[in-house]
C-alpha cells in the first residue's frame, strides 16, 4: 500500500491515503509506524471530516502510547472538529478517542458512558467493537466493579480482531482472578 501511494499525484487524495495507512499501522499494533506516517501528512492540505480524522488519529496515538503531554496539545485542537463530525455513527471511533482520553486523566465515569454510546452505534461485526468492549472492561476495573468487567473481557473473542486484544483481554482477567498468565 505504501507503494501505491506514492504514485497518487493529486496532494489532497495521496495526504487522505497517508492518513489513512497511518490508521492501518495502529490498527496492526504498529504505532511507530503509524507515528511515522502521519508526520509526513501535510495538515494544511486537509479541510472537514479529512482533518478531523486526522487530529483524531494524533490524539489517539498520542494516548495509546501514553503520551500525556502531547496528547492534551493536540486535544484543544482535535476535540472540536471531533464533536462537529462525531453525529454520524461511522465516526464511533472517535467518540472512542475522546472516551480514552478520559480514562487516561482518570474520568472514568465520563469515560465509561462515551463508551457505552460507542458501543450503541457499532455492530460486532466491527473491529472498534472489540477495542471498545476491551477499554470498557478497563474502566469497570478501574471502578471496582470487576464482576461486570469479566463478564465484558469474556466477550472479546480470538477471531474478531487482532490476537493482541484477545491476548489483553486474558492479561485482564487474570489480573481480576489473582491468576498469573504466561505470555
Amino acid at each position: 500500500r505504501n507503494r501505491i501511494i506514492s504514485y497518487i499525484k493529486n496532494p489532497i487524495l495521496h495526504t487522505i491515503y497517508l492518513v489513512m495507512l497511518s490508521s492501518d499501522y495502529s490498527k496492526s499494533g504498529n504505532l511507530q509506524m503509524a507515528f511515522s506516517t502521519i508526520m509526513h501528512v501535510d495538515p494544511r492540505k486537509l479541510s472537514g471530516a479529512s482533518l478531523c480524522f486526522y487530529y483524531n488519529n494524533f490524539l489517539y496515538y498520542y494516548l495509546q502510547a501514553g503520551d500525556m503531554v502531547n496528547a492534551e496539545r493536540v486535544y484543544p485542537i482535535a476535540k472540536p472538529l471531533i464533536e462537529k463530525y462525531i453525529k454520524e455513527p461511522k465516526r464511533a471511533g472517535m467518540l472512542h478517542t475522546l472516551a480514552l482520553r478520559e480514562y487516561m486523566i482518570g474520568n472514568y465515569n465520563e469515560s465509561l458512558a462515551m463508551l457505552k454510546n460507542t458501543i450503541n452505534v457499532i455492530t460486532k461485526s466491527n473491529n472498534m467493537y472489540v477495542e471498545t468492549i476491551l477499554d470498557m472492561g478497563k474502566v469497570y476495573i478501574k471502578l471496582g466493579d470487576l464482576e461486570k468487567a469479566r463478564e465484558l473481557l469474556m466477550e472479546v473473542p480470538k477471531t474478531l480482531k487482532t490476537d493482541y486484544s484477545y491476548w489483553q483481554a486474558q492479561q485482564l482477567l487474570a489480573e481480576i482472578s489473582g491468576v498469573e498468565i504466561n505470555s
